[in-house]
């Protein structure tokens, strides 16, 4: 991409951002202290119009951690009114990787959770290159981590002023969705005990995360010095066998 375009692009989103800022505030002024449903509201234009790869950035910058494809189209969806079809992450992916080894300078990378023993790219679980290895690292126990971690954080940004989200309905369901897998949770239709569904998902976590991080962590340390810049993003090739010592040995078929 040539240097005046990124920079007219990098205006463009920075002019957008102040756009979204007023329009933020001018809810608030002429909701006069009442939650506003913004459903097809015109204060969600401007991110509507922004590319796919920024919403499915701050995504998970909201959910905070590794997130399946399917999640992040429904919470887009429930965040800003927006549809993502299912094929369109695998174009994400390809076009993230491309970008990267063409060399195009950019502050923050989708990439994907990767296998604890192997590097291999769990290629439906995103994360963001920022984080540290060990929290893109699927462990053994990561699964169960991950159900409670969405449980929590969904039913915490559910209590969010409806004019946060387009779809505060849809938001609720999530939750809703998540919490019915918690012990000693019954979900029932019509209502959201979000309260109880955060605090029951964050004391299991105080009592397996601590296990899963220290797992997540171990691995880590084992694949750091195997990893080369692309593959510590978008996993090793699945034709390649990482060797100890940092080696790799492509596998024959």
């Amino acid at each position: 991409m040539k240097p005046g375009i990124q920079k007219l692009q990098e205006e463009r989103e920075a002019l957008l951002r102040e756009v979204e800022k007023i329009n933020v505030r001018l809810a608030e002024e002429t909701a006069n202290g009442e939650s506003v449903r913004l459903k097809h509201n015109a204060f969600y234009a401007p991110r509507s119009r922004r590319p796919i790869r920024e919403l499915v950035l701050e995504a998970l910058q909201d959910l905070s951690f590794m997130t399946y494809s399917r999640l992040i189209a429904l919470y887009i969806k429930a965040r800003y009114g927006r549809e993502l079809p299912p094929t369109r992450f695998g174009t994400l992916s390809v076009d993230e990787q491309k970008a990267f080894h063409q060399g195009r300078p950019r502050q923050i990378w989708l990439c994907h959770g990767l296998t604890y023993d192997r590097g291999l790219a769990v290629k439906r679980l995103w994360a963001e290159s920022t984080w540290n290895l060990s929290n893109r690292i699927l462990a053994p126990t990561t699964g169960r981590v991950q159900h409670l971690k969405m449980a929590a954080r969904l039913a915490e940004l559910a209590r969010a002023p409806d004019r946060v989200f387009a779809d505060s309905d849809m938001l609720r369901m999530l939750a809703a969705d998540h919490a019915r897998d918690l012990p000693g949770v019954i979900v029932r239709r019509g209502k959201f005990e979000l309260d109880l569904w955060f605090d029951t998902a964050n004391k299991l976590l105080a009592e397996i995360e601590p296990h899963d991080k220290s797992a997540r962590e171990e691995a880590a340390s084992k694949l750091r010095p195997q990893l080369n810049d692309a593959s510590a993003l978008f996993g090793v090739p699945e034709d390649l066998v990482v060797l100890p010592g940092g080696l790799e040995k492509e596998v024959q078929a």
